[in-house]
């Protein structure tokens, strides 16, 4: 299940550093980017409690397996665009609609399935180890995409994330069915159960207060990725292995925090950790703006550094 999500989550990056590239050539708009991050992200928003209800019903294991399938499935269709040249800024929408819906469906059945493999005693560190797959990918992955752009093409990226995608398939078929089959109680309407789940979200304090933190470091903070194409291109006057290696740099702060947070399940303040986390995730948006400001790419790189270690530390503290 783990290297599943390593080759899983290298092709993600892969594929943030390229969709963020090609909205950036076929636009250099900054909205346009945006809009690009839109479309992954509204059907995460919109589908998201509908995956967790399938994954209550349904196989784990097979609820990820066709989510993956999909996704390599578009990447493909992404890689045949370019290579006929027909893609351009309204289908990257439409293709984003579909990645980010498969991935809705299909992420809330393989976090769950990882706990239930280490059971509760130990759900800390497997959360952690599964950020540190994601972002172990983050070192090399983006790199790689930002050197195979700009030494050979695009497309070649979406063919490899396609590939990647196919072998993290390949790796489930050996996980067993029925580490995470769906519970014997009987289900009613998924509607009701979804307005069930939000209803006791808003009642309890904690979990109210723990979905507002996740939301603002997601509104306010992580949109600074998406962000990076441009920033690197315009007013850094770098080129794309430069956009990929800082995604790199980032992906090592990442990898850092999340090691750490995976030693640190015994520790009981990890409120306080969180809000230190917080704080400086801010603070590293700043130092990115000042930073770059004053010393260009070497500042930029510093500031990246600092914001994948905390927002990484945060979210991974946020979800435990």
């Amino acid at each position: 299940l783990w290297f599943s999500s390593f080759f899983s989550f290298t092709g993600m990056q892969m594929q943030q550093v390229a969709r963020a590239l090609l909205a950036w050539q076929l636009t250099h708009s900054y909205g346009s980017i945006g809009l690009i991050s839109l479309s992954f992200g509204l059907p995460m928003l919109c589908f998201s409690l509908v995956g967790g209800s399938l994954a209550d019903r349904f196989e784990k294991r097979n609820l990820t397996l066709v989510s993956q399938f999909v996704t390599a499935l578009l990447a493909v269709v992404n890689a045949l665009m370019l290579v006929t040249d027909t893609i351009t800024i309204e289908w990257l929408f439409l293709l984003g609609l579909g990645g980010g819906t498969a991935m809705a469906l299909g992420m809330p059945a393989r976090s769950p399935l990882m706990a239930q493999v280490v059971g509760p005693q130990h759900v800390m560190s497997a959360m952690a180890m599964s950020n540190a797959a994601m972002n172990a990918t983050r070192l090399f992955g983006p790199a790689v995409a930002g050197v195979m752009v700009a030494t050979i093409n695009l497309e070649s990226v979406y063919f490899l994330q396609a590939a990647l995608y196919v072998v993290s398939c390949g790796l489930l078929l050996f996980v067993p069915t029925g580490l995470g089959a769906a519970s014997a109680v009987a289900r009613g309407n998924m509607f009701r159960e979804i307005g069930n789940g939000l209803a006791y979200v808003a009642r309890d304090s904690r979990l109210r207060q723990l979905n507002i933190s996740m939301l603002a470091i997601s509104f306010f903070a992580m949109p600074y990725v998406m962000l990076l194409a441009g920033f690197v291109h315009e007013d850094l006057g770098k080129g794309d292995a430069a956009f990929g290696f800082l995604q790199s740099v980032s992906g090592v702060g990442a990898l850092v925090g999340s090691l750490a947070v995976a030693t640190l399940t015994a520790y009981a303040r990890k409120t306080l950790l969180q809000w230190v986390a917080g704080i400086t995730g801010g603070l590293g948006l700043v130092l990115l703006a000042l930073g770059s400001r004053s010393f260009g790419y070497p500042g930029a790189i510093g500031a990246v550094l600092v914001l994948g270690l905390a927002l990484t530390a945060y979210q991974t503290l946020n979800s435990t």
